[in-house]
């Protein structure tokens, strides 16, 4: 649950992220014109946009030392319901290696099942700057956007990158009312307030990589909904979401639709890296098969 409003005041008039020097965000999709471009650009962001194939994020980093952000971002201009995924159109090895370059010294991710929103009304363009600007405030990073599984193109890629850096993968159809979102973190405060019931993507997504990662890495969540899963789209058995806690709360059904390692914008938080007790206490929870949706807070 949100924190109070006089709390979460506070906390946008301790921190609005700005841009301190030149900036640029590798946006890929699936014809090289997202609706994220004007967004990020607005936030004062250099954009370049590619298409999805072969070699192309190594290009792009080789030829723009500026690019701090990658947004590999399936908004719906690649593949649909059904729609097989394209092994010519795959990332390469070469990407792989660039990526991981990349990440060694940009390495916040943040995981968006809202990809196909249209960023067309107030609060989704606010949506997309804070993801943007709080990405570049921690460090740069890699964002990985997709909708629900029905089509196996839909998560092709962002799906690729994930087993690459040993994350879980973006799975199933949910059918998720906006009406049951529930928020927390700085995505939505600052610097531009956001009201998530008007970040409408679609009416089904993908339960996101969430809570602690094979990779050790934790992602908090900034935003889940009560969803119910949907058979007939994916060769295998959806499996119903479980439940989990947030803030003392237990909330059924939980789908996770977007999440990040970024400190103080999640709604669980991300633990201090030097606290033992956190961290034994997820690697524990990671052995016995369960997800961690923590209680901890940010310190």
């Amino acid at each position: 649950m949100k924190s109070p409003t006089f709390l979460i005041f506070v906390s946008a008039a301790a921190f609005v992220p700005v841009l301190s020097a030149k900036q640029d965000v590798l946006i890929i999709n699936g014809d090289a014109s997202s609706t994220i471009a004007a967004p990020l650009a607005a936030a004062g962001f250099g954009v370049v946009q590619a298409a999805f194939g072969p070699d192309v994020i190594a290009t792009n980093l080789a030829s723009d030392s500026n690019i701090d952000e990658i947004w590999i971002w399936n908004d719906g201009t690649f593949g649909n319901t059904f729609s097989p995924a394209v092994p010519a159109l795959a990332f390469d090895a070469s990407d792989e290696a660039a990526l991981k370059t990349f990440n060694a010294t940009h390495s916040q991710w943040i995981m968006d099942g809202l990809s196909w929103r249209a960023n067309n009304d107030t609060d989704q363009v606010n949506f997309t700057e804070n993801e943007g600007l709080h990405l570049a405030e921690a460090g740069g990073g890699i964002v990985l956007g997709a909708d629900d599984s029905s089509g196996a193109a839909i998560v092709q890629h962002v799906n690729e990158v994930a087993s690459w850096f040993d994350f879980d993968l973006f799975t199933g159809v949910y059918e998720t009312p906006s009406s049951s979102l529930v928020t927390g973190g700085s995505f939505f405060e600052t610097p531009n307030a956001v009201d998530p019931t008007q970040i409408f993507s679609t009416s089904t997504y993908s339960e996101i990589p969430n809570g602690l990662q094979p990779n050790g890495l934790f992602l908090g969540t900034a935003i889940f909904g009560n969803g119910t899963p949907l058979n007939g789209y994916t060769p295998y058995t959806v499996p119903p979401l479980p439940s989990a806690v947030f803030n003392g709360v237990t909330y059924g059904d939980v789908n996770h639709l977007v999440t990040t390692t970024i400190r103080g914008a999640s709604i669980n938080g991300v633990p201090d890296a030097g606290s033992t007790a956190a961290l034994f206490g997820m690697a524990l929870a990671s052995l016995l098969g369960l997800r961690y949706v923590g209680r901890l807070r940010r310190a």
